[in-house]
């Protein structure tokens, strides 16, 4: 069972860099031709430079860039559509690299204007097709920096008529015109769409749960919002508070189990029908609202996979029972007995999964055993609090907290 994020991370961060802030907020206007299977984008990027002469994207690779300016300048550019991605999870991504206008200013706006032909879209996260559009940090259809984890965004987006358009903001609409509106900071720009789109919301106090659909059984629905907000309650416990006053939970129309991912009080999930996979889903990738921190792109994921993964372990112990709790902990040990270590595991090799996700999640269930769950938990308040993205720091805190003892015990099964 494979649940991926990138939380964003969100953590929320998919990539979770630490390299400091660079895009401040994203203002473009969006026009889909399903059709033609093509985007239309124009519109600002405002950045801090933070000293840096130039900026680097990544774009969708079938990208015709029309023109790029600032303060109404020409920019110079370079669009390597030959070379790899230099980033794991794009990989049908291409290097943009910006020069900006020499200017003392550090903080200033790049105008973009290009058109991506989504002919061949396919893999993980990422579709394309007359019954369903999904684009955002996976298919690379807006400028995506890598070092850019906190910003806002406004979408404006026009499409084919008959079709229904959400994403991974506030959305309304205005005549033909839909707005999705990201006021909070995050680092993707997700849009869905589809003529079949469907929604219904979970409304408590100051809290609202949405759930956005299209071929989903509809007696699962009512089932999705309840676990979304049993396991939102439940972490909030465990952990700590989180704002919780809106969430919007996506689930793709797929034939088959897909995964999900995870971002600012937003997640996708594909997933058939209302099962124990579902629930395992939902509590995976609420998980990540509080495991998020750390880059994905490194073996350090173990920081955000390894304790989203546990965490919905115990919300299925809490849900269903130690019993399938148990079975599940004895599939992990089955699964990951030939999986090689965590410590310092390339993030791209198939064999990751299984090392972050199930091998971690043992030694943490097992750590748990060790000290006892009233220390484990508060244990994991204060991991949450110092905001650990690296291995050496939380090992760090293992010593302080317990003893070098327990510190070289625990850095011992990472590196086992």
């Amino acid at each position: 069972m494979k649940f991926l994020v990138l939380t964003a991370t969100i953590l929320f961060s998919l990539c979770a860099f630490n390299y400091g802030q660079e895009i401040n907020s994203y203002n473009l206007n969006v026009k889909i031709n399903v059709a033609k299977r093509s985007v239309e984008v124009c519109g600002d990027v405002n950045l801090n430079y933070q000293g840096h002469d130039t900026v680097s994207f990544i774009l969708w690779k079938n990208t015709n860039i029309h023109e790029i300016k600032s303060g109404g300048k020409n920019l110079i550019y370079n669009f390597d559509t030959a070379a790899k991605s230099p980033v794991i999870y794009i990989q049908n991504g291409k290097k943009l690299t910006v020069v900006r206008n020499k200017s003392k200013e550090d903080t200033g706006s790049f105008y973009f204007n290009y058109t991506c032909d989504m002919h061949d879209v396919t893999g993980w996260g990422k579709s394309f097709t007359d019954e369903w559009v999904e684009m955002g940090y996976y298919s690379a259809w807006f400028p995506v920096n890598t070092r850019s984890n906190n910003f806002t965004s406004e979408l404006k987006v026009t499409i084919d008529s008959g079709y229904i358009v959400s994403g991974s903001g506030i959305v309304t609409k205005e005549n033909d015109t839909w707005k999705i509106s990201q006021p909070w900071a995050g680092f993707d720009n997700v849009i869905i769409a589809s003529r079949d789109i469907k929604s219904r919301t979970l409304q408590e106090g100051n809290s609202k749960i949405e759930v956005v659909y299209a071929t989903f059984s509809e007696s699962g629905i009512d089932s999705i919002l309840l676990t979304c907000k049993e396991a939102f309650e439940y972490y909030k416990n465990l952990y700590g508070p989180k704002d919780g006053t809106y969430m919007k939970f996506v689930l793709p129309p797929v034939e088959s189990n897909g995964g999900g991912y995870s971002r600012k009080n937003f997640i996708v999930l594909r997933a058939k029908e209302y099962d124990l996979y579902t629930i395992r889903g939902i509590a995976h990738e609420i998980g990540h609202f509080w495991w998020h921190n750390a880059s994905a792109t490194t073996w350090h994921d173990w920081l955000n996979e390894s304790f989203a993964e546990y965490s919905q372990l115990l919300f299925v112990r809490h849900k269903l029972g130690d019993k399938t709790f148990n079975e599940l902990l004895d599939e992990y040990g089955k699964s990951s007995k030939k999986t090689p270590p965590i410590w310092g595991i390339d993030r791209a090799r198939p064999e990751a999964y299984s090392a972050l996700y199930e091998k971690g999640s043992l030694i943490l269930n097992e750590f748990k055993d060790k000290i006892g769950e009233q220390k484990f938990f508060s244990f994991l308040q204060l991991l949450i609090q110092k905001d650990i993205t690296k291995t050496n720091d939380f090992l760090n805190l293992v010593e302080n907290e317990f003893s070098v003892d327990m510190r070289n015990w625990f850095e011992k099964k990472l590196k086992s």
